[in-house]
């Protein structure tokens, strides 16, 4: 028999000594292919190593986070500062910020109440009774007749409603939802970083740390944590929850498609409210002490197993808390689209 294959079956169809079905001649009792494929994955685990090595030096040390510049920043600033001395000046401080706050939220509330009751439920009645009226003129038997559609009086204004065009409106309406969205992070995250405070040493509120010129707020109390979570967290994640369902209910309601996008632009000044009574309200050297105060993000929490180094320990540890950040991000989408769709 004449081997013309080079190492491949013979002309009679019998097979050399050493070759396997995918055409690669063995060598040493192991397959060529297994031994190529078994140095990709080495490569590829050494690569996957290197680039999860370099996320961990980049995230090892976070960055402390800004105070954000409005009247939340400046009330998380004035918690921090009047738990650090018992000076009537800085009290007389924090409590006019306080006053800031408890301003903004209030104007917050009324200004939502007042658009649920004069602008968003007359609304959603008059398209109601728009709806029922073509149910009861153009179905009077429960049959769609097309001589009562065409006797219609309201059809134009019928066909302006924004779910007449669902993908224009889930457009809008997913560009509102993200504009809600950002708020709730931004509150999320702020929300957590005061959670995730340690506790001080020797019963103090609050423990800081000078980095030159940035104050750095590294631990707290419950009460601290308390005070900050039910003043500030709590009525900005309300308002925007709020916010959110009462512009969808309106944007809904809306009947024609050039007032559904003046009516989105008008929505958001409400969640632009707090910025605007920070510029207005509160000094100068007061917003700059604001960008001098950050709150150090606390690392993460470190198990050693038997027979692993600590850099092995901590590096598991920041591929787990990568892959749960990531599941978080994934399912945060997936609620989001939900809740649009």
């Amino acid at each position: 028999a004449v081997d013309l294959s080079g190492g491949g079956p013979r002309v009679d169809g019998t097979r050399p000594e050493g070759y396997m079905s995918s055409g690669y001649p063995l060598s040493d009792g192991e397959p060529l292919l297994g031994s190529v494929m078994g140095k990709m994955l080495s490569l590829d685990k050494e690569v996957t190593m290197a680039i999860t090595k370099k996320d961990f030096k980049m995230s090892h040390s976070p960055d402390p986070v800004e105070l954000p510049e409005s009247i939340y920043g400046a009330a998380m600033m004035a918690i921090i500062r009047s738990s650090q001395t018992y000076h009537g000046v800085v009290h007389c401080v924090t409590a006019c910020i306080v006053g800031g706050l408890v301003l903004n939220i209030m104007i917050q509330f009324y200004v939502l109440v007042c658009t649920k009751w004069y602008i968003c439920a007359p609304a959603v009645t008059a398209v109601r009774e728009l709806y029922a009226s073509y149910h009861r003129e153009v179905f009077p038997d429960g049959f769609f007749e097309l001589d009562k559609w065409q006797d219609f009086g309201h059809a134009d204004e019928l066909c302006q409603l924004p779910l007449s065009q669902p993908l224009f409106f889930l457009a809008i309406l997913s560009i509102w939802t993200g504009t809600c969205w950002v708020d709730m992070l931004d509150s999320f995250r702020y929300l957590s970083l005061w959670v995730a405070l340690r506790s001080p040493p020797d019963g103090q509120a609050t423990e800081v740390e000078e980095d030159g010129d940035n104050v750095m707020l590294s631990s707290a109390c419950r009460r601290t944590k308390a005070l900050a979570i039910c003043a500030i967290s709590i009525p900005k994640i309300t308002i925007v929850v709020f916010l959110w369902w009462l512009g969808a209910r309106w944007l809904v309601a809306t009947t024609s498609f050039q007032d559904l996008l003046l009516n989105a632009v008008a929505l958001a000044f409400i969640t632009e409210l707090d910025e605007l009574i920070y510029m207005c309200l509160i000094p100068e050297d007061i917003k700059a002490m604001v960008q001098t105060f950050k709150i150090v993000s606390p690392p993460a929490v470190v198990r050693q197993q038997e027979g692993m180094t600590h850099e092995q320990a901590e590096l598991l540890a920041f591929v787990r808390h990568r892959d749960r950040r990531l599941a978080w991000m994934i399912g945060r989408m997936v609620v989001t689209m939900a809740v649009v769709i």
